[in-house]
């Protein structure tokens, strides 16, 4: 399935590291953050300058 037996894994390091559970929740967290400011930033600072505006736009 999903799950490896003890040392099978990608990474053989990170369980030494202790985070433990909250490590994941930690990742996570971050990820969220990157990706969020990475998509807002993108927003912001790459709007297509070629669009066309309708006759209701100002």
């Amino acid at each position: 399935m999903l799950s490896f037996k003890q040392g099978q894994g990608f990474v053989y390091f990170l369980p030494q590291v202790g985070f433990g559970v909250w490590g994941g929740w930690v990742a996570y967290a971050l990820y969220m953050a990157i990706l969020g400011s990475t998509l807002w930033w993108r927003w912001q600072y790459s709007r297509p300058k070629d669009a066309k505006q309708t006759k209701g736009d100002k």
